[in-house]
């Protein structure tokens, strides 16, 4: 007989093999994710247990790659920790090997700790490498780099700012030292006892005979800790620089460019002058010992130049400027000439007077030259008939010198009974020397206009 198979059984039998199918590749399945699992686990544990070779705190001193002067106590800390990361499948995370990286500088003055909790460390060569992005006050960033190696107990290296190698500064730092970082700076800062302010003294020369006595201090900026830092081993720095004229007159240069690089140092100076304020362009180079600066005014060009050089001498501070009460004796100038009158020849004396002025009156108008030039003037007329001590005396207490068209004007009123007069004089070519940009000689007679209102015509002045 033949034996018939119904559909149902063989339906049956198709989903029990799928079934024990499926069962046993879901436990394959289940099997290898648990390896997987593991192995990430393990080799985790591995990279951390790689780390730990290297995990310390090293100390030691930071110094200068240009000049090899301690700069401060340098401490780096090294930790190994889990990173999170994502995973490759992106449904979960992972977890990464890194050394965290705590960084501590410390001078006379400050304490700076700084933290990178992620950093580049091959155990096979030692090499570590930390990279420190910092904010500056104005925005920029600058990448602060750490790369040294680590072996024997020991981890030594440079720090630089990216473009800036040659201003690095150097480490070599020995694990669990004994001596803390506090220890470690009091013994740099003990070791150079002169690290107060520097003392430059020279003079400042305006044009072919003037000269001033000048002090100049160099302050770094008020910035924040991170940004002095950095400072430490940047190109360009910000500066404040003062040319000191004595307690009176200071020519402050607020936000200056330093470039270590070269040498230069580039500022700009405010003077206020007549209600007005004028900007001074200062540009200085250096030879180590001694600065050399030019200072440009606005319409007229380079007025000054300074030199100073650094003082080694204690008592060179005695040398410091000081103020006089004024800074030099009343300048004049007296011209004896003739005019015609009602056909009479007669003589004639002017002197203008030029006000003595402060120190810092004259320093600020040396720094921002100016064309006009307050004077007083007197005037005064040979009397016919009369003895030589008579004379017709007139006093311009306001009157106006002008350098560039060498010309005097000025201007009064007489007073006759209940008359009043006005009365005006104008002299050219008029040189006054002693000022600025005037000459000590003059080689050209000056002719002079003296008008008067109740006079149709002016008198002509001869000064040969």
């Amino acid at each position: 007989m033949f034996k018939i198979r119904r559909k149902s059984d063989s339906l049956a039998g198709l989903t029990s093999f799928g079934i024990g199918a499926l069962i046993l590749f879901s436990s394959f399945g289940c099997v290898g994710d648990k390896d997987l699992e593991d192995w990430r686990r393990q080799k985790l544990n591995e990279d951390l247990g790689e780390l730990y070779s290297a995990a310390g705190i090293y100390r030691g001193d930071l110094t200068s790659k240009q000049t090899g002067e301690a700069i401060g106590a340098f401490e780096i800390t090294l930790v190994p920790q889990v990173k999170v990361v994502a995973g490759s499948s992106g449904d979960r995370a992972d977890g990464q090997a890194t050394l965290a990286a705590r960084i501590i500088f410390q001078d006379s003055s400050n304490r700076l700790a700084l933290t990178a909790l992620d950093s580049y460390f091959d155990q096979s060569t030692g090499k570590l490498e930390v990279t420190l992005p910092l904010q500056r006050s104005g925005g920029r960033v600058e990448q602060v780099i750490l790369s040294g190696s680590v072996a024997n107990n020991s981890l030594g290296g440079e720090l630089q700012i990216t473009g800036a190698a040659e201003l690095a500064g150097l480490f070599k730092l020995t694990k669990d030292s004994k001596q803390s970082i506090s220890e470690i700076a009091e013994k740099i800062r003990s070791s150079k006892p002169g690290t107060s302010t520097e003392l430059w003294l020279g003079s400042t020369q305006f044009g072919q005979s003037k000269e001033q006595p000048v002090s100049a201090i160099f302050i770094e900026s008020e910035v924040s800790p991170e940004e002095k830092f950095l400072n430490r081993f940047a190109s360009l720095q910000v500066v404040q620089f003062t040319l000191n004229y004595g307690n009176s007159f200071r020519l402050v240069h607020k936000d200056a460019l330093l470039d270590r690089r070269t040498g230069k140092l580039t500022g700009k100076a405010l003077v206020e002058r007549n209600n007005a304020i004028s900007e001074v362009i200062t540009e200085c180079e250096s030879t180590g010992t001694e600065w050399k600066c030019s200072h440009s005014t606005e319409g007229f060009g380079r007025v000054a130049t300074t030199t100073v050089s650094l003082q080694t001498d204690p008592s060179a501070i005695d040398k410091l400027p000081v103020d006089n009460a004024d800074s030099r004796s009343i300048l004049f100038r007296e011209l004896d000439g003739r005019t015609t009158l009602n056909d009479n020849s007669l003589k004639v004396w002017l002197k203008a007077t030029y006000a003595a002025r402060t120190r810092e009156q004259e320093l600020r108008e040396l720094f921002v030259p100016s064309t006009e030039h307050e004077v007083s003037l007197s005037l005064q007329f040979e009397l016919p008939g009369h003895s030589a001590r008579e004379k017709l005396v007139i006093s311009f207490e306001q009157g106006s010198f002008d350098e560039r068209s060498q010309t005097l004007d000025a201007r009064t009123k007489l007073q006759q009974g209940s008359a009043v007069f006005d009365v005006r004089l104008r002299c050219s070519p008029f040189r006054f020397p002693g000022l600025e940009r005037s000459s000590a000689d003059v080689q050209s007679g000056t002719t002079c206009q003296y008008w008067s209102s109740h006079r149709a015509q002016p008198l002509t002045i001869e000064f040969p």
